[in-house]
C-alpha cells in the first residue's frame, strides 16, 4: 500500500528533493535556501517538478550538454517556426543547440533585421555560421519586395568555418531563396592571405575563431584567456588548425553596386581586422552595422580592446549604440565597457554619423 501523500511514479516534495533536482539536473547549487523551499511551494510533487525543469532553457541545455558528446550523428535537418529548413549540427553546444531546442536564436538580432532591412538592400552575414539569420534576411527580402522598389535585395554571407558552410550552403540550396543568398567560404582580412582557422568537432564550434596574430604573439592576458575557456567546449589554440583564404571585403565587394543596407558581423574577435578590409565598402555605402564584441576573444584574436574597435569604427565616421536596452544615445567607450564587464559580449548598432 502507498503511504499518504505518495502515488506511483510521484512524490510529495520535500527542500532535499528540490535541492538534488538543482545537482542533477541543472549542475548545479540552488540560487539560495528560500529558493528551495519556494521549490517545494510551487512544483509540489516529483512530476511536476521534472515537467517544470524540463521548459526551462537552463535545464534544456544542461541535458542537452550531457547527450551532445554521446550522439552517433550530428546533421539534422529541422523546420524552422518561421517556415524555412535549415542544417544543424547537433555536436554544436551553441547556435545549432539552441535552434534545436527553442526553435530560436537571439531574438534582438532577429528584430533589428526585421525591422530595418529594406527588401531592395543587400544584407552581409559575416561570420554567417549556419545560416539562421542568412536565411532570416533572404525570407524578408522576398516577402516583403515589390517590383516596384527596383531590383530585389541580396544577402551575402561568409563564413571562414569550412564544415560549418557547407552546412550553411546545404540550407541555402535547399532553401526558396537559394537565388538571393551568395555565400563565400573565405575569412575576411586587411588583405589576401592564408590564414589559421582553430576549429573543435564538438562544443560551441561557432566559437572557432581566425587568430590573426603571429603564432609567437601573446597578448597581456593570454595566458589567462586560455585557462579560462580550457574546459568549457572552447577553442583556444589547443584544437585542429585549418588553412583558409582570406580576403578583403573591399575587394570582394568592389562591384557591388546595389545599396548595402545592413551588415551583421560576429567574428569571434577578428572585427578589428575585418573593418581594415571594409573601409571603401562602408564609405560607399554606409550601412547600419550589428557588431558583436567580445571582450576575451578581441584580446586573444586580435590583441584589440572594444575602445580599440571603437576607434576604427569613429574612423570610419560611425558611433555606437546599445539598441537592446532603452539608452538610445551614443555609447562611450567607459559604457561599453561597462556592459562587457557584465555581459562578457554584446550586440552593439553602429551607425553612420
Amino acid at each position: 500500500m502507498e503511504n499518504e501523500g505518495q502515488t506511483l511514479n510521484n512524490k510529495v516534495l520535500t527542500p532535499e528533493l528540490v535541492e538534488a533536482a538543482y545537482y542533477l539536473l541543472l549542475g548545479r547549487a540552488p540560487d539560495s535556501p528560500e529558493s528551495l523551499e519556494a521549490g517545494v511551494d510551487f512544483h509540489k510533487d516529483t512530476l511536476n517538478l521534472r515537467k517544470n525543469f524540463s521548459e526551462y532553457p537552463e535545464a534544456r541545455r544542461a541535458l542537452f550538454a550531457l547527450l551532445f558528446e554521446r550522439l552517433p550523428f550530428r546533421d539534422v535537418l529541422v523546420k524552422s517556426k518561421r517556415g524555412f529548413e535549415i542544417y544543424i549540427n547537433l555536436w554544436d553546444l551553441g547556435v545549432s543547440s539552441e535552434i534545436f531546442l527553442f526553435d530560436d536564436f537571439e531574438a534582438q538580432n532577429e528584430k533589428l533585421i526585421l525591422d530595418t532591412l529594406k527588401p531592395n538592400e543587400t544584407f552581409l552575414d559575416i561570420g554567417a555560421n549556419i545560416g539562421w539569420f542568412t536565411l532570416i534576411a533572404a525570407q524578408k527580402i522576398q516577402t516583403d519586395w515589390r517590383p516596384e522598389m527596383g531590383d530585389i535585395g541580396k544577402v551575402i554571407g561568409f563564413e571562414a568555418n569550412t564544415n560549418t558552410a557547407k552546412r550553411l550552403m546545404g540550407s541555402v540550396q535547399n532553401s526558396a531563396y537559394r537565388d538571393l543568398i551568395t555565400i563565400y567560404n573565405v575569412a575576411l582580412a586587411p588583405e589576401l592571405s592564408i590564414l589559421k582557422f582553430e576549429d573543435i568537432e564538438r562544443g560551441n564550434i561557432g566559437g572557432g575563431q581566425v587568430r590573426q596574430m603571429p603564432v609567437e604573439h601573446k597578448s597581456a592576458n593570454y595566458d589567462r584567456i586560455k585557462e579560462k575557456y580550457q574546459n568549457v567546449h572552447e577553442s583556444f589554440g589547443d584544437c585542429k588548425h585549418t588553412l583558409i583564404p582570406a580576403a578583403p571585403l573591399d575587394s570582394l565587394l568592389s562591384e557591388e553596386t546595389q545599396k548595402i543596407g545592413l551588415v551583421k558581423m560576429d567574428v569571434e574577435g577578428s572585427e578589428p581586422f575585418v573593418l581594415r578590409g571594409a573601409t571603401e565598402t562602408f564609405k560607399r555605402h554606409q550601412p547600419k552595422l550589428m557588431i558583436e564584441f567580445h571582450k576575451d576573444k578581441l584580446e586573444y584574436s586580435s590583441d584589440h580592446t572594444a575602445t580599440d574597435v571603437m576607434a576604427l569604427l569613429s574612423d570610419m565616421n560611425y558611433s555606437l549604440y546599445d539598441f537592446q536596452g532603452e539608452n538610445r544615445a551614443k555609447l562611450s567607450p567607459r559604457e561599453v565597457d561597462e556592459i562587457l564587464e557584465h555581459h562578457g559580449y554584446f550586440d552593439f548598432l553602429a551607425l553612420p554619423n
